[in-house]
């Protein structure tokens, strides 16, 4: 059997309304790094809502997107998203909700 590659998260809070996640690979090598914003809430960062907008005729959307991220009791980390998009193709109504709740990953320490 080949190794498993493992990826990691690094955490780190810029301010109350700034949270700076980095995702490493197995080697720690930094994959990418991004600063989300948001407001902590009963524990939780929660990222504001992402409003992308598309204002055509005959091809119109909204879509919106949330997430949610914590500690829980046992150190590891809690993740839930919230997707949403509508919209219309010609006269067609399209949409919809994604949700991915209670997403728990591992804490690992390294």
């Amino acid at each position: 059997m080949g190794k498993k590659n493992f990826y990691y998260v690094n955490l780190q809070k810029i301010d109350k309304h700034q949270l700076k996640v980095t995702f490493l690979n197995s080697n720690y090598m930094v994959l990418k790094s991004r600063t989300l914003s948001g407001r902590i809430k009963n524990g939780f960062f929660i990222t504001s809502g992402k409003v992308i907008f598309i204002p055509f005729i005959l091809v119109n959307a909204i879509g919106t997107a949330k997430i949610r991220i914590g500690l829980l009791k046992n150190s590891n980390l809690m993740l839930d998203h919230r997707n949403t998009a509508f919209g219309n193709f010609l006269i067609y109504p399209i949409g919809g909700t994604t949700y991915k709740w209670n997403i728990e990953y591992i804490k690992w320490e390294y």
